[in-house]
């Protein structure tokens, strides 16, 4: 069991990692909830815990979990004899974020390649995309090499 300021530290911890994937985008409450299931001393959680946890109503807590799960950020399961549904982070959710980064990343490179072509094809003037188009093949193969 924590002591007070164990559980201080990590409330504190959960809302500025909470913070920094709200300003990535992330619903405030499912930034809270997978700040938790990282921060938390139990790796999965029910959802009652969650709730409790974090002071949310059931359906800011329903949202934040639905939300997580479709953006593969988290999954589901039960257990034998438990009729609660549990949650925890999915494994290695730095690997998996970046594989969808390299996905949209090369899904931008490749709208940006059909955009210069169009132009090049229709003689229009303007802004050339080459060096974003190099730019982007770089990085993704950059990333590839690191993963």
């Amino acid at each position: 069991m924590r002591n007070e300021k164990q559980l201080e530290k990590a409330y504190d911890l959960i809302e500025e990692f909470g913070l920094f994937l709200e300003q990535s985008g992330y619903l405030p409450s499912a930034a809270r909830v997978y700040a938790l299931l990282m921060v938390w001393e139990s790796s999965e959680l029910h959802f009652d815990e969650i709730q409790q946890l974090l002071l949310l109503s059931k359906g800011a807590t329903s949202k934040a979990v639905n939300n997580l799960i479709a953006l593969g950020r988290i999954e589901v399961f039960t257990k034998r004899g438990i009729r609660k549904k549990f949650y925890r982070i999915k494994t290695k959710p730095g690997i998996e974020s970046t594989k969808s980064f390299i996905t949209y990343l090369e899904r931008m490179k490749v709208n940006l390649e059909k955009i210069e072509s169009y132009k090049i094809e229709n003689q229009i003037d303007g802004l050339r995309l080459k060096e974003e188009i190099t730019f982007f093949t770089d990085l993704i193969k950059h990333i590839n090499k690191l993963l």
